[in-house]
């Protein structure tokens, strides 16, 4: 949880890249910050699940922090993944 943030992020995502059943879940990290933290999300983003760590201090509202994941320059594919289809491939039975 938490994709190792503020201080393992580069030992989450080599775990994640390693080991092909873990999954990273973004909860905690301002969307803002996403990429910065995270530059090569790309090439695994069909283990990364979207979280808000609502309510929390740094989550002015949901839909802000929607707002600014949306925007970030991933492609269309990689939001609905991240957003909708990684969390159904994972948890089939919620279907």
């Amino acid at each position: 949880a938490h994709g190792g943030r503020p201080l393992y992020m580069e030992e989450a995502f080599f775990i994640l890249r390693r080991h092909r059943k873990v999954w990273l879940d973004l909860s905690g990290i301002p969307p803002v910050r996403l990429l910065e933290y995270f530059p090569r999300l790309p090439e695994l983003v069909d283990r990364v699940l979207w979280g808000t760590d609502w309510p929390s201090p740094g989550v002015k509202t949901l839909r802000v922090n929607i707002d600014q994941f949306l925007a970030l320059p991933l492609s269309d594919p990689h939001k609905k993944a991240i957003l909708e289809t990684n969390a159904l491939a994972l948890f089939p039975s919620t279907r």
